[in-house]
């Protein structure tokens, strides 16, 4: 899906960011995505809650991906056919 609002924002030397889906809005799974570039910036495959670390932040930059996947909404049922009766008329 697309991001409701873009997160950037820069970081001192020596620093820690991680993620964590607090709220899944009823999502069935929330999967993670980590990516490091730059000088010293590390970030580990496969984590659960992925974390970025920078020990120096010149010309480093890292991005976290939170995916949450939903379940396929049920479509509507079809109406009942219709059913039309002939009144029934008593003397």
């Amino acid at each position: 899906g697309t991001p409701t609002s873009q997160h950037e924002f820069e970081v001192p030397p020596t620093i820690t960011c991680s993620a964590e889906e607090t709220v899944p809005g009823g999502a069935q799974t929330v999967t993670y995505a980590c990516a490091a570039t730059g000088t010293r910036a590390t970030c580990p495959d496969g984590a659960t809650e992925p974390t970025l670390s920078f020990n120096d932040v010149t010309g480093s930059s890292g991005v976290i991906t939170v995916t949450n996947t939903f379940p396929t909404p049920m479509s509507d049922p079809e109406p009942a056919p219709e059913v039309v009766v002939a009144p029934a008329f008593t003397g």
